[in-house]
Parts: structure tokens; C-alpha cells; sequence
């Protein structure tokens, strides 16, 4: 399947950021039809990070996903709805924004445990400090995967990317007709 016209806009302003990032995206169709963008690191970080753009346009995805853990599974998560923004187009200047600090500083994020949620805060630093990227929350009884941690607070670091750029063709996973 083909990449939607603003997804190859956002991946190509992607690549002026750094043209040594190095990221893989795949075409699936499992639940819901989407692509996942890899942002592969090379470097020894807690978490990466992924993107998940649905080819409607109206949804876009920034995903922490934990590297050490025995099972991998998204534990920050950053959407941004169409029904957010005016224009599709103003949506993604915000997701290529988010995109542009997440590969060009170092990150943390924080996780907390709460009496009923998990509350997850990324930071960026930049300018010698660290400052606010995004929060979330999560019900700690809703059947989510979430990180096991010991105490009420963790921390969890990944540093800037800087890689080699490697791309593969979009490629349907289970697709059905």
C-alpha cells in the first residue's frame, strides 16, 4: 500500500532534522489499519520510541516503548485527534514539533504509582534543563501493560538520536481482503 501524501511530507521534514536517522516503517492491518514508525536507536537507552499514523489522517501516535523489559509493550503514549485541531495540516506541524524533540534531545520519562493510575510524565532536555513534554495517566485496574516498578517512582532516560539513515518499504502485515 502506498504512503499517504502527508506521511511521506512528515517523514521527509523528518530527514532535514538529521539525514543520519535511521527509522523503519511498516504497513499493518491487525485491528486497525495503520503504519508504525521505528525510530531504531543505537545507543543504550531505557525505552524508543515509535509512531503509529492511521491512513485517514485523523490520528497520529507517539509511543515510549520499554527496550529492557521481558515483554515490550508501549508504556507512554502521545496522541494527537484530528477533532483537536482546524486543518490536518496544523495537526501535523504539532506531530512533526513533538517528533523534532524526541529525536533531537535527551528524554525522561517519570513514572508514578498512584492509589488507582499510573501517571507518566516525559521530559525534554534542553537548554541545559529539563522541561515539560507530556503527561499522562493511566487506570491502574483497566488491563493495561504496565511497567513494574519498585517503590512509587522510576525514572526512565533515552538519549538523542543520532544514526545512520535505514528505511524499508512499507510492507502489509496480516492483511485480509
Amino acid at each position: 500500500m502506498k504512503s499517504p501524501k502527508l506521511l511521506k511530507d512528515l517523514l521527509h521534514r523528518i530527514i532535514k532534522i538529521d539525514t543520519k536517522i535511521n527509522y523503519t516503517i511498516t504497513y499493518q492491518k491487525i485491528e486497525i489499519e495503520h503504519y508504525k514508525i521505528e525510530f531504531n536507536n543505537w545507543f543504550s537507552g531505557d525505552y524508543k520510541f515509535e509512531c503509529y499514523f492511521y491512513p485517514d489522517g485523523k490520528d497520529f501516535n507517539i509511543n515510549a516503548v520499554l527496550l529492557k523489559e521481558s515483554q515490550k509493550h508501549n508504556f507512554w503514549d502521545y496522541p494527537f485527534e484530528l477533532y483537536d485541531y482546524d486543518t490536518k495540516q496544523e495537526m501535523f506541524n504539532d506531530v512533526y514539533k513533538a517528533i523534532e524533540k524526541i529525536l533531537k534531545y535527551k528524554s525522561k520519562i517519570i513514572v508514578k504509582k498512584g492509589i488507582l493510575f499510573y501517571s507518566m510524565r516525559c521530559m525534554i532536555f534542553m537548554r541545559n534543563k529539563w522541561h515539560h513534554f507530556y503527561k499522562m495517566g493511566i487506570f491502574k485496574f483497566g488491563g493495561f501493560k504496565l511497567p513494574k516498578i519498585k517503590g512509587r517512582i522510576k525514572e526512565y532516560y533515552s538519549n538523542p538520536m543520532k544514526m545512520k539513515l535505514h528505511t524499508t518499504k512499507a510492507k502489509a502485515v496480516n492483511e485480509t481482503k
